[in-house]
């Protein structure tokens, strides 16, 4: 969810921030847990995407801190997963 008032996008478990920001379905080893939490690696990737598209100016996810200016570490962790899935 997007609070288009101030920007501020609530992304539940599309990505996670604690063990190092992913997309839905990629492993961190410091908290491997996240990754099981889509059936559907390539959605989670085009999820991550649309959620990017929004340009948000904060990032709450389920695991971890919140993240201020995510756009940059959004598009890394969309780029790290595609690679991880050979999804262009």
């Amino acid at each position: 969810m997007l609070d288009t008032r101030n920007g501020h996008l609530i992304a539940g478990d599309a990505f996670q921030i604690r063990g190092g920001i992913a997309v839905s379905g990629v492993i961190k080893p410091l908290f491997p847990f996240p990754a099981l939490a889509t059936w559907n690696k390539e959605a989670a990737i085009d999820s991550a995407k649309k959620l990017v598209n929004l340009n948000p100016k904060l990032l709450a996810v389920g695991h971890g801190l919140m993240i201020e200016q995510p756009i940059k570490m959004m598009s890394e962790a969309i780029d790290e997963a595609s690679r991880l899935l050979q999804i262009k």
